[in-house]
């Protein structure tokens, strides 16, 4: 039985700042995070790529994935991958949600590799 973890929700940034198919980066208390917005679908990683340490939040989306500005890896929003066969460069999640046309993300709860990454929509008031 999986530990269910109590969200520390806090506000990150107002979805209209973050216009679709675009990143952008933030720090939340502390940590610097990439909030995406995949179309209307909202989603939190990690700001530093996994493969050499550029930051995410200035890269750009394209079909699903969020592009590197350094050496242009993509990351799938969905799975973190870039490579299956690299499951040790994975995208870090955190847990991310839309109200009243907020955003709001978890910076001290990063979800486990194997979470099943559901964003919420784009504003579930």
């Amino acid at each position: 039985m999986s530990k269910r973890v109590h969200a520390d929700w806090v506000y990150a940034v107002d979805a209209g700042d973050v216009p679709a198919g675009r990143a952008v980066r933030i720090c939340v208390r502390g940590t610097w995070l990439a909030i995406c917005n995949d179309g209307g679908r909202f989603v939190a990683v990690d700001d530093t790529c996994p493969h050499e340490g550029g930051p995410l939040g200035r890269g750009h989306l394209a079909g699903g994935c969020i592009v590197c500005p350094v050496h242009h890896w993509a990351f799938d929003l969905k799975t973190g991958l870039s490579d299956p066969d690299l499951p040790m460069a994975r995208l870090k999640f955190y847990p991310c949600r839309v109200r009243a046309g907020k955003v709001y993300v978890d910076p001290r709860h990063p979800l486990p590799p194997d979470a099943k990454i559901i964003p919420s929509p784009p504003d579930d008031k």
